[in-house]
């Protein structure tokens, strides 16, 4: 096409809708459309669709068309989408700036923001300015306050920290302190220090939103001096679904009002797929607590984790003791029996390789290092569903010693489908599969030895806990975290744990054991030197790490002493 911008009325006669069904011509950017409003474009002429906001020109990339990451990964080199729904980044190990990262640009795209998503403007960097978010995203910051200080030297100063931060934690001053939209230049390149990273620094990483706070829009140079705009034609079932959300197909007010656009300023364009949905299921309720009956015994915990993803009451109908993925009693008689050992098929005391598929394990995560079940079993029972009553029945529930000596984080029950929301705690929980259940019930019975909670959760609503009994954890009897209109009646806490056995140290080589499974596969011949010491093999490490868990573990489950100027016992 040779044109100038093209308003609505261009657009309706360019495409054809009325008589072409098939197929529907897009733009490569919102270069050539005047009007604003909602569009797919074909950025790549070797790439997808990808449906964006086009404001004076500008392309917004507007995260909120697609929060379950179905077409955004297309036009990026890496995603980490695991630790927040609200936020796509570069994965971490994926040191590009924004430009890099976004793979429609090249070194003549123009960038500006848009903050609220609202319209496009230049930055604090001009026509160059995008946003980051900062390592808060992906990694708590140590920082506790502003980095942007008088003191230029100090190592809790950060240039980057007095840049306009658009969505985040910011003082009256205008300072923050986490910032999850912060304008960088589109050339900003990821300071990957190694003692920013362990030292929990500040470090930065290129987002989209998908909360409709902070939108990053762009201009590619095409060919506008000819007034020359690329156009392809496409068939209708190429288009990809947005995930706002209507129950008409036919009727776009809908969008208008959820999203808060004028008709008359905001063009749709027609063959717009948007995600339906069934007015009547948002106000279903589905309570099944008195007619879904379910007893429960200790067989119905042999392979791990109790996941209740149905509406129903849970009966327990005998004491419960948790010993998920034990070795038999043949294998710990044996001379050679490691507790610890990364040279068995399935690690003990941990989900199977086939359990741990993700996503679709039914304990996913252990050798992907991304799933529910990164850290192992991290429950007795999880409850995934709303309106759930587990009713104890006057039994106990509780880690056998051993389980409790080698799973060093669990909940006898959780209330959600994972320990941490995402973006929280020391392990990548996986992307929109976090569930928090409302609506649940915890009656008449005991919790006994857990090495972290008796009864845990994340965000839950409707939680009430009656004639319960709870002691000998580690942690806490009962913890809600951001938890409403809980009721906590008739129960006893208490008392805590305190003949704990072991450090963190212990919990953290645990839960690296998969980790040092694969080092040992790939790089266990190879050597690695520390600063003063004679270089060393992978596998000698991991051996001497192992030896000297298995010792800790022998010594209080078994009762095996050492002597005192045993140097392995002593570092051990």
């Amino acid at each position: 096409i040779t044109s100038s911008k093209l308003s609505n009325n261009d657009l309706n006669d360019y495409f054809d809708y009325s008589n072409d069904e098939d197929l529907v011509n897009v733009y490569s950017s919102c270069n050539a459309i005047k009007d604003n409003g909602l569009y797919y474009i074909k950025p790549m002429a070797d790439g997808g669709i990808l449906p964006v906001i086009c404001n004076n020109g500008w392309t917004m990339i507007d995260g909120s068309l697609d929060v379950d990451m179905n077409f955004l990964p297309s036009f990026v080199t890496s995603y980490d989408y695991g630790r927040s729904k609200a936020y796509t980044f570069s994965r971490l190990d994926d040191l590009v700036t924004f430009r890099e990262w976004f793979l429609p640009a090249d070194d003549n795209t123009k960038f500006r923001v848009a903050p609220g998503c609202n319209e496009c403007v230049e930055g604090e960097f001009g026509d160059n300015t995008v946003y980051y978010t900062d390592s808060n995203s992906f990694c708590f910051s140590n920082l506790g306050g502003s980095g942007c200080i008088e003191d230029t030297t100090s190592y809790y100063y950060h240039p980057e920290s007095c840049q306009q931060c658009d969505a985040g934690t910011v003082d009256l001053n205008g300072d923050w302190s986490i910032c999850f939209g912060l304008q960088m230049d589109a050339d900003h390149e990821i300071n990957h220090d190694h003692l920013q990273c362990v030292a929990h620094g500040l470090t930065f990483h290129p987002t989209i939103s998908h909360i409709r706070n902070t939108c990053t829009c762009y201009q590619p140079q095409e060919l506008d001096q000819m007034r020359i705009f690329l156009s392809y034609q496409v068939p209708i079932s190429e288009l990809p679904v947005v995930s706002w959300t209507l129950t008409d197909p036919t009727d776009f007010s809908e969008i208008y009002d959820t999203h808060d656009l004028d008709p008359e300023t905001f063009y749709i364009d027609p063959n717009m797929q948007f995600t339906v949905v069934d007015a009547n299921a948002k106000h279903e309720i589905i309570d099944f607590r008195d007619t879904n009956i379910v007893e429960l015994y200790q067989t119905d915990f042999q392979d791990g984790t109790y996941r209740i993803f149905e509406s129903g009451t849970y009966k327990i109908m005998e004491d419960i003791v948790f010993n998920f993925a034990a070795p038999s009693a043949e294998v710990m008689a044996d001379e050679s029996f490691s507790p610890n050992s990364i040279d068995v098929d399935e690690l003990y005391w941990y989900p199977t390789r086939e359990q741990a598929i993700y996503p679709d394990g039914t304990h996913p995560g252990l050798y992907t290092y991304e799933g529910a079940f990164s850290l192992g079993f991290f429950a007795g029972i999880s409850v995934e569903a709303d309106f759930v009553t587990i009713d104890l029945n006057g039994f106990t529930l509780s880690q056998d010693p051993t389980f409790y000596f080698q799973q060093r984080f669990f909940a006898l029950i959780e209330l959600a489908s994972q320990p941490f929301v995402p973006g929280q705690g020391p392990a990548n929980w996986g992307a929109g599969t976090d569930v928090y259940a409302t609506n649940v019930e915890i009656k008449n019975g005991n919790l006994g030895l857990s090495s972290h909670h008796g009864i845990h959760g994340n965000s839950n609503d409707q939680v009430s806990i009656t004639n319960i009994n709870t002691g000998n954890f580690d942690v806490a009897g009962i913890q809600c975290n951001g938890c409403t209109n809980v009721i906590v009646s008739d129960c006893v806490i208490g008392p805590q744990n305190k003949d704990i056995p072991l450090l963190g140290r212990y919990t953290h080589s645990r839960a690296y054991l998969p980790r040092l499974k694969q080092l040992r596969d790939i790089h266990g011949e190879e050597e690695i030197s520390f600063y003063n010491r004679d270089p060393v093999t992978v596998n000698s490490l991991i051996d001497r790490l192992i030896n000297q868990m298995d010792m800790m573990y022998f010594h209080f489950i078994n009762g095996v002493e050492y002597d005192e100027d045993d140097e392995e016992w002593i570092a051990a």
